[in-house]
């Protein structure tokens, strides 16, 4: 579901979409991955690190310690 254009749309509009294009009996692990708290404390820290470094978008580059 990684390539899904998903501008503009809400947190509902989202779970509608994998919802509608998921087979049914996948979207119950599919819930479960997106709820795995292991994967929830990754993304906090992968957020935490990126406003220490100063990042304030995606996507952000770096290349050899630079910002391009």
């Amino acid at each position: 579901m990684y390539n899904r254009d998903i501008t503009g749309k809400n947190y509902e509009q989202i779970m509608q979409l994998f919802d509608s294009e998921l087979p049914e009996e996948k979207i119950p692990a599919f819930y479960t991955e997106l709820n795995n708290p292991q994967i929830s404390k990754r993304l906090e820290r992968n957020v935490k690190e990126a406003k220490e470094i100063g990042v304030r978008g995606t996507p952000y580059i770096i290349i050899n310690g630079h910002p391009c």
